[in-house]
């Protein structure tokens, strides 16, 4: 009982998640730059942050 519990409320986090979730739009020169940045940035954390909003950019 108690797992049907957690996938129920996991469900409804989902869908909470997804409705504050924010609405990002990417003109062709940011995801250049984007793409250059997670590529070359000195800061390997950033470099994975950058890959992470290069690929969100694609919307892969």
């Amino acid at each position: 009982m108690a797992a049907n519990k957690r996938k129920l409320y996991s469900a409804v986090f989902i869908e909470e998640l997804e409705k504050d979730m924010i609405k990002l739009s990417f003109t062709p020169e940011i995801i250049n730059q984007l793409h250059h940045e997670r590529i070359h940035h000195s800061h390997p954390r950033v470099r994975q942050r950058m890959e992470t909003v290069y690929l969100r950019a694609l919307s892969i």
